[in-house]
């Protein structure tokens, strides 16, 4: 089911991602939007595997190390999160926000990612409804990752930036690029990889999950 809700969300981002095209100006050349891509692409790893891939690291609940630390939690979460580890840098809910805002477009934000991770969502799939829980929550000064995010360990993705082209339907404020991509040790399974990005306010965003 999560990876049914992943799928959704990208469909729809690509969809939005190649509306609105129409009477629109002209497309960026490669040029000017390859260091970008590059950069919000490489950004965007750490941002996915704490999205939908396994979590942020967390304080081990088994380790006697941090018995203490989980003896003392009265937090209605402790039975299914696990407290974020802070020393990873994103240790609260707006330190990920800011994080993702220098990434993704705030459409996406806003629209997809935000209500999936901080709040949870409820598809209906085959007349059947199933909610997905939030995979982030905050209480005590403490960011807590949902235990099952562990089961969501994705492949990491390697790019191969030199194949990067703008493709149609593009234009001034919306572009679609295609480049090659494989699983890390997989160069020999090839395919297409595509993204979207998003011009907010002269400033380039994806505004499709890199997942």
């Amino acid at each position: 089911m999560k990876k049914t809700i992943l799928t959704i969300l990208c469909a729809v981002a690509l969809t939005v991602g190649l509306s609105g095209c129409g009477g629109c100006s002209k497309a960026p050349k490669i040029d000017d939007v390859f260091d970008r891509v590059v950069e919000l692409t490489e950004e965007a790893r750490r941002l996915n595997v704490a999205f939908y891939g396994a979590g942020l690291p967390t304080y081990d609940k088994e380790s006697p190390i941090y018995r203490d630390v989980y003896d003392a939690d009265m937090s209605t979460y402790k039975q299914s999160y696990s407290i974020v580890d802070p020393r990873c840098g994103l240790g609260s809910v707006a330190e990920l926000k800011e994080a993702a805002e220098k990434v993704y477009s705030p459409e996406l934000l806003e629209k997809q990612v935000y209500p999936a991770v901080f709040d949870g969502l409820t598809a209906t799939i085959g007349g059947a409804s199933s909610i997905a829980v939030a995979r982030y929550q905050e209480e005590g000064g403490n960011l807590y990752c949902l235990d099952s995010a562990k089961e969501d360990a994705r492949a990491e993705l390697v790019f191969d930036y030199g194949t990067m082209k703008i493709i149609k339907p593009s234009n001034a404020k919306r572009v679609l690029l295609t480049m090659d991509a494989w699983e890390v040790g997989k160069p020999e399974e090839k395919f297409t990889y595509r993204l979207v990005l998003a011009n907010v306010d002269g400033v380039w965003y994806l505004d499709k999950l890199t997942v």
